[in-house]
């Protein structure tokens, strides 16, 4: 039998409970409909435990500086957090070492601050939330910053925009004409988004 793949998902204060809930909960399914395949954590700066954007007290497994050596999918969550998050020279000096320890690395919204602060999107076309892909791009001008994109995946990288229903700009299909689905309460903006690296 395989050994789990080991998925860590870094939190910090202001983190969005969705942006780690929701990966979570992907890979948690996955493994139990497969009978195994993923093993969770979550790592914060230090270990302690954060608050959410919501207020909510979320738990951490372990500090990022204790993670282990071998990473198979580093997530990086989003929250109204991330744009503080992402001038910390504690958590972006936590996260470096990561970076070529994980065989794959993705954002969640706004985690593409994160990932953008730490220099890992220098060169790359990115996404984020809609309402931050201005705020991406004004603070990482290096960064090839796709604002209409649900995601862009790169060789090892993929970021997520938005999270869920209503949360970002429209998927658009080749030719360019926005995309809806029949019955969606979705908002002027569109569906969902996802940034990839």
């Amino acid at each position: 039998m395989t050994a789990d793949r080991l998925v860590l998902i870094v939190a910090y204060e202001g983190v969005q409970m969705l942006d780690v809930a929701g990966p979570a909960e992907v890979f948690s399914t996955a493994a139990k409909i497969n009978g195994s395949g993923y093993q969770l954590l979550i790592a914060t700066p230090d270990g302690d435990a954060v608050r959410t954007d919501s207020g909510l007290t979320l738990g951490a497994d372990i500090a990022l500086a204790d993670a282990p050596a071998r990473v198979d999918t580093l997530v990086v969550a989003g929250g109204l957090g991330a744009f503080a998050a992402a001038e910390s020279t504690e958590l972006l000096t936590a996260l470096a070492p990561l970076r070529n320890r994980a065989r794959r690395v993705c954002s969640v919204c706004t985690g593409a601050l994160l990932l953008a602060a730490a220099g890992w999107l220098r060169s790359r076309r990115a996404t984020t939330h809609w309402m931050a892909c201005g705020e991406l791009a004004r603070r990482h001008p290096d960064v090839d910053v796709e604002p209409d994109r649900i995601f862009v995946r790169g060789r090892r990288r993929l970021h997520l925009g938005g999270r869920h229903r209503g949360d970002g700009p429209r998927a658009r299909p080749r030719r360019g004409r926005p995309q809806r689905r029949a019955g969606s309460q979705a908002s002027p903006r569109g569906p969902p988004c996802a940034n990839a690296i």
